[in-house]
């Protein structure tokens, strides 16, 4: 899939797949460590009360929340305390500042805002605009947490805005 987006050899890959263990929500996802193809980088969760991303799998501590898609807000807020930011994502953009450097994602990129680098960007595969690969530049491995985060609830809020739309459909037949 590098090859199709014309992408440099040195970035870091992590694949993210939708959970499809029995029991479990269908809007829950994971990552793959790209050092393993099977140990749990990120597992993002959904319950009635909060999105959580959890570091590993789903026992793993949760590195960042946001408040339940079932809310309505056209804003989502993402907080993130070990890096003390409060992310506003809406409409697939965000604009944040981390340790004094802005930073948006915008177009499934997360960009450093002086520079104009990209540092990460998300490629949904073939069919799916919420499952693919979350590919990480060397200049982005310090934000690697950050981009991975953005990008599951960016992907989650897409997912539930869809099937909301779809149901209100089905109310008005």
């Amino acid at each position: 899939m590098a090859a199709e987006l014309d992408l440099p050899t040195d970035l870091t890959t992590i694949d993210i797949f939708r959970q499809t263990t029995e029991g479990t929500n269908r809007y829950d996802r994971l990552c793959i460590n790209p050092a393993s193809t099977s140990q749990v980088a990120y597992y993002y969760e959904v319950t009635p009360e909060q999105v959580a991303i959890h570091l590993g799998d789903k026992d793993g501590p949760v590195i960042a929340t946001a408040p339940s898609l079932d809310s309505g807000d056209s804003i989502t807020e993402i907080r993130v305390p070990q890096y003390d930011v409060k992310i506003p994502i809406g409409q697939g953009s965000a604009l944040f500042i981390v340790n004094g450097k802005g930073y948006v994602w915008k177009k499934r990129q997360l960009i450093e805002e002086q520079t104009g680098r990209v540092l990460a960007l998300f490629h949904p595969l073939a069919g799916s605009a919420h499952v693919g690969n979350i590919y990480i530049t060397p200049a982005g491995e310090a934000m690697r947490d950050l981009a991975v985060i953005i990008a599951l609830v960016e992907q989650g809020r897409s997912e539930h805005t869809k099937k909301t739309k779809v149901n209100h459909l089905r109310d008005f037949r």
